[in-house]
């Protein structure tokens, strides 16, 4: 997998961030996220230092678009924090 074909997925869970991509900077709070392609010249940082939670998950596009129907909605739950609602749905689905 090259570097190129990446996708970065952020989420700040607690407190507050910028980020940097391609020249704009843009805050991010509790609860907002991005999506970054792995090409752009991106990264977070705080000004006034201050502590920030957040998730980051690198994968290849191509993923998802294999998913089937009921995997894109298990993921878009689970890139919008609501991983118990996502994780039962889907425990249901197997058993």
């Amino acid at each position: 997998m090259s570097l190129a074909s990446r996708s970065e997925f952020i989420h700040v869970i607690s407190g507050q961030m910028q980020y940097f991509v391609n020249g704009a900077i843009v805050t991010l709070e509790a609860g907002n996220g991005l999506v970054v392609n792995s090409s752009r010249l991106h990264y977070g940082f705080s000004p006034q230092q201050r502590q920030c939670w957040f998730t980051c998950v690198v994968v290849n596009p191509e993923l998802l678009e294999r998913l089937g129907a009921d995997e894109r909605v298990f993921v878009g739950e689970l890139l919008h924090q609501r991983v118990p609602t996502a994780a039962q749905r889907h425990s249901a689905r197997l058993a």
